[in-house]
């Protein structure tokens, strides 16, 4: 570093130099400044003001790297600098807004380009049209490709010294035997690029595992955060409290028989219809005809309900082929049998069941926001226009998973579904129906109806953005029947695609700017502040909202790590998340305990595997557990009990 009475001459000698870090955060505030010119948002008073002075190195200077793609940098960081940034093992976990503005960062900053650096990047998603207005390394010929591979071809293009390497893997517990414990130990840092708290809270999970820095932001229209979590240093991601603001929580017994409010007609139709009728069941029934005995084996782990609804829906498949080749008349009564059942026989069994509920209680029922329902109309020469524009959706989705041509001309489709003269069945009340009116209800069914339902089609893959496949058509026209049902206010087709969509906003300018911000952490990081002395007075954590000018553009610095103290006797006094005691491979049991007793203190009376306290691997009060061995590696306990040899 340099002291007060050099910082003129440090500065002057580094005017020339530009940083993209610095960049990216100003371009990103100022392009906002721009867009408040329209009158939306407060617009920044006076300054913004940020300091980093730490990263200015006092012995830099270019050197080698003079004349270069990096001389810039290397005049502030230091050649020693370009030699470490080249060799780090990055692991960067998604490749959305967030992930390509990071791998933009990383190209143009040399990072992951020596022989030993290496930048791994995952991500399960392909590309949509929506997703160009603001992932930049994509264009739209690149829409349909895995997400991963395509920014690694263009930042490869900018660096081709990069050594990146792309993968389509989801990371949680599923993958855990791809990224086992050789992967996690040659990273030197784990980079989230995430829209979703699970799968934070599991690559946080990891890195304290195996004592990794962690990089860590999120963005939400214009608002956004960022952290940084330091190995025995900072608190962790888990020891945080937080949900996931994306996601909708509604009970299940609101969305499935007491719907109250549009959002839930659309959350019921892409959670019920649309995942039921277009992915699960045509999955399902693959699944089956490929591999009848695989199928089985799979749904043996499957709940009860889901076993009964896969082979329901299974066994209307295979009656739907039985009646002959199938053709757009036979996807028209298909879509009208659900259209029976969804709109009419269950709101009739609905209705009945309740009303008997208010007759025997003496208690009125249908108080507070639980409606009465009214069942959807059916005329046989004149079908109602709501009720034409579901089956027309439906039938033509169901015309793409049996591969018959569609039938988008609506005059020659309403004309078919009169010739085919469809009638509503009889209704009967129901005899041992039961309505789901508690959130935990609903998850039991009879054994024996699975047992009597034992004795190539193509699965639809939601996209909002194709309107050409019917997907947000079948969901307007399923959210708006059920609202009628509930006499609840129609829905537009625009607000059902966003809503259905998860369409969350998304700048480029909120983007740009707490990437800036992280990518200069990261350069702390590379420079080992992290190891120094006084190391959480040099990183920074910020939460911003470019709507509100300087008055929501918080930096600070993070938040140390979260001390846990114990009231063991002769036990260590307090821990942190990151504490643990190592040990690998095979050995004694006893020996074991005397390790664990050493490090921790105090007297062992039982070891078992983490979230499973019903299982002992040790236990004092039996004393032949001392003669057992245990084997621990990769993660995994193994316990061979056998006798010493005297």
């Amino acid at each position: 570093m340099f002291s007060e009475e050099n910082a003129f001459s440090c500065y002057a000698n580094r005017m020339d130099p530009r940083d993209e870090r610095l960049c990216a955060f100003l371009g990103g505030a100022v392009a906002q400044e721009v867009i408040k010119k329209t009158g939306k948002f407060t617009p920044v008073e006076q300054w913004i003001h940020h300091d980093d002075a730490c990263l200015v190195q006092s012995t830099a200077g270019a050197g080698d790297y003079d004349g270069t793609r990096y001389a810039h940098q290397a005049a502030v960081l230091g050649t020693n600098f370009m030699e470490s940034i080249k060799k780090q093992r990055v692991f960067l976990v998604g490749c959305g807004a967030l992930g390509c503005e990071y791998l933009k960062g990383l190209a143009l900053m040399g990072a992951c380009s020596g022989a030993d650096g290496k930048l791994i990047v995952t991500d399960m998603d392909r590309i949509e049209v929506s997703n160009l207005s603001r992932q930049f390394l994509f264009r739209q010929s690149d829409v349909g490709n895995p997400k991963s591979t395509s920014a690694a071809r263009v930042v490869k293009g900018w660096n081709p010294d990069l050594q990146i390497e792309a993968l389509e893997k989801g990371v949680g517990v599923t993958s855990e035997d791809f990224f086992d414990d050789a992967f996690w130990t040659s990273l030197d840092l784990c980079w989230n690029a995430l829209d979703n708290v699970v799968a934070r809270k599991y690559t946080d999970k990891c890195c304290l595992w195996y004592g990794l820095p962690l990089l860590e932001s999120g963005t939400l229209g214009t608002k956004c955060n960022s952290d940084v979590f330091l190995p025995g240093l900072t608190k962790s991601y888990n020891d945080g409290v937080e949900t996931d603001a994306n996601e909708t929580q509604i009970a299940m017994c609101t969305l499935r028989s007491f719907p109250f409010l549009p959002l839930h007609c659309i959350e019921f139709a892409k959670q019920a219809y649309f995942s039921d009728y277009m992915e699960f069941a045509p999955q399902q029934y693959e699944s089956f005809r490929k591999d009848p005995a695989g199928f089985f084996e799979q749904l043996d782990a499957m709940s009860e309900a889901e076993q009964f609804k896969a082979l329901k829906m299974i066994k209307g498949i295979i009656e739907l082929q039985q009646a002959g080749a199938i053709d757009f008349d036979v996807c028209i009564k298909a879509a009208f049998n659900h259209y029976c059942r969804d709109f009419v026989t269950s709101i009739r069994d609905l209705v009945y069941n309740c009303d008997e509920i208010e007759k025997t209680t003496g208690k009125p029922f249908w108080t507070g926001t639980k409606r009465r329902p009214i069942e959807a109309k059916w005329d046989t020469s004149a079908p109602p226009a709501e009720a034409l524009e579901y089956l027309y959706a439906t039938a033509n989705c169901y015309a793409f998973m049996w591969k018959v041509p569609f039938v988008r001309n609506r005059t020659e489709f309403q004309k078919r579904v009169v010739q085919l003269n469809l009638q509503v069945p009889a209704w009967a009340p129901p005899s041992d129906k039961k309505v789901e009116t508690e959130e935990d209800d609903g998850d039991k069914v009879d054994p024996a109806a699975i047992e009597a339902l034992k004795a190539g089609i193509w699965a639809h893959d939601f996209e909002k953005d194709d309107d050409t496949n019917f997907h947000i058509d079948f969901l307007t026209a399923s959210t708006n029947l059920r609202a009628s049902n509930y006499d609840i206010k129609h829905t537009e087709r625009s607000t059902v695609k966003v809503t259905a969509g998860r369409i969350i906003p998304a700048l480029a300018t909120t983007t740009a700017m707490i990437c800036g911000l992280v990518d200069m952490e990261f350069l702390k990081i590379v420079l080992g502040m992290h190891r120094e002395e006084g190391a959480l007075d040099k990183f920074y954590n910020a939460n911003v909202n470019l709507a509100t000018g300087l008055q929501a553009m918080n930096v600070f610095r993070p938040e140390p790590a979260i001390v846990r103290k114990t009231e063991l006797p002769g036990s260590v006094a307090e821990f942190t998340s990151w504490d643990k005691v190592e040990v690998d491979g095979e050995i004694p049991l006893e020996e074991l305990v005397k390790h664990l007793e050493a490090k921790l203190g105090g007297e062992l009376r039982r070891l078992h595997p983490a979230g499973n306290d019903k299982v002992a691997l040790y236990d004092r009060s039996q004393a032949e557990m001392l003669n057992w061995k245990i084997e621990i590696s990769a993660g995994q306990v193994q316990v061979e009990q056998q006798h010493r040899q005297e």
